[in-house]
């Protein structure tokens, strides 16, 4: 394909890893772009399923599709796969499970052309079942990328509340214009074994290297929110994989000269995902974090406490089953379509265990104390709060990862 051209191409890299029963869907989503200079590269990271014969049977009917076979390198070395093929000065990724609108490539490339903008952004919305759900990066205008990674730092567990409660940032590296050129600076430089935070470290790493990002507020990516995707499985080597990851973004922070300060982004993010997926063991010597995953528990676990704190546990914790969430103000987060019950309908038995996830401790050790005196017969009702995962304890720990 040939850059003698009016439009700039843009090329859309997929990276595919076995995706079979979504794939099809994905690549109409492309094809149907109102923009007309596209090329799609499809790049099968060594599926065991019934990918690459998709793969195959679409890039034979459109020469505007590219397929590509390799053995299994992860998630960004599909991606760094892609760049290195591409045609186009612009790069947008697309995972193999999700769909996107018709006017993605137009919009984002409007966009750029009147912003000048390193990267543009879209609005993406998550769908779970068929149903669409939370969307994110809702945010509108050009910002200085030094300013997003504070706003990524607000997004996460161990931090002040956010200012503006609708700038909820998604961290894929989907959904977004990017130059090829960056790209394959920073993606020939990436430590290829991250396999966890794969999109956070890609996207760190650009915008430690971009200058002004934009942000349009209109929705033009779907992303399908599975039980099997690599983000909602228990990683059993979490621990080492988030060591790769915290010792390649500090060497990039030491890079971009970032202040010391700036480096709990990196720490915050670590958390999230070693509190989210997993991770947990990691703490075990310090019983005030996570005193009940040394505990069998033989029943249900509840969970109490729909703040924004109690809301990221809800959303983010795969590894222990909520079977009930409720909080005292439950009408006013009914309001908003949150799944919270009033407190009232907890039916707690003694082999069950109610996990309270409030900000502050002082709050969550009040709450503690009025469910123990409600549910004298359950032995399982603990307190994690912000105060306990910012402790001194919590942050050397984690930069020991990233050492």
């Amino acid at each position: 394909m040939g850059n003698d051209r009016m439009n700039p191409l843009i090329s859309i890299v997929v990276p595919v890893y076995n995706k079979e029963p979504y794939l099809a869907a994905c690549i109409h989503s492309l094809q149907a772009q109102a923009y007309p200079d596209v090329e799609i590269i499809l790049v099968d990271d060594g599926s065991r399923d019934g990918s690459p014969g998709i793969c195959k049977q679409f890039s034979r009917k459109d020469e505007r599709i590219f397929f590509i076979e390799e053995e299994n390198r992860g998630q960004n070395g599909a991606r760094l796969t892609g760049i290195e093929a591409a045609h186009g000065d612009w790069i947008i990724f697309v995972d193999a499970d999700d769909y996107v609108s018709p006017q993605m490539c137009m919009m984002l490339l409007q966009n750029q052309n009147a912003t000048h903008a390193d990267s543009v952004h879209a609005a993406m919305q998550n769908v779970v079942h068929g149903e669409q759900k939370a969307i994110s990066n809702q945010l509108t205008g050009v910002y200085p990328a030094c300013e997003i990674m504070k706003k990524f730092l607000q997004n996460t567990i161990v931090i002040p509340e956010r200012e503006n409660k609708n700038e909820i940032l998604n961290s894929s590296m989907c959904a977004i214009l990017f130059s090829r050129a960056l790209l394959l600076d920073v993606f020939r430089k990436m430590d290829l074994r991250i396999r966890f935070d794969e999109d956070t470290a890609g996207l760190f790493a650009m915008l430690l290297r971009e200058k002004n990002v934009s942000y349009i507020p209109e929705i033009l990516y779907y992303y399908r929110q599975l039980e099997d995707s690599a983000s909602h499985t228990i990683i059993v080597d979490l621990i080492q994989q988030e060591s790769y990851f915290g010792k390649y973004m500090a060497g990039q922070f030491r890079k971009a000269q970032m202040p010391e300060d700036a480096y709990r982004i990196i720490d915050n993010q670590m958390l999230v995902s070693l509190f989210s997926y997993g991770g947990i063991h990691y703490f075990n010597d310090y019983p005030g974090i996570f005193p009940f995953v040394e505990k069998k528990l033989e029943g249900k676990t509840f969970l109490y406490g729909a703040g924004r704190f109690g809301e990221l546990f809800y959303k983010n914790r795969q590894d222990v089953p909520i079977a009930g969430w409720v909080d005292k103000n439950y009408a006013k987060y009914q309001a908003r379509e949150m799944d919270v019950q009033n407190p009232e309908t907890l039916c707690v038995h003694d082999g069950d265990a109610v996990l309270v996830a409030i900000r502050r401790k002082r709050f969550a050790d009040e709450a503690v104390a009025m469910l123990k005196q409600r549910y004298p017969g359950c032995q399982h009702i603990y307190a994690i709060s912000e105060e306990i995962l910012n402790s001194p304890y919590t942050l050397k720990k984690l930069r020991a990862l990233r050492s």
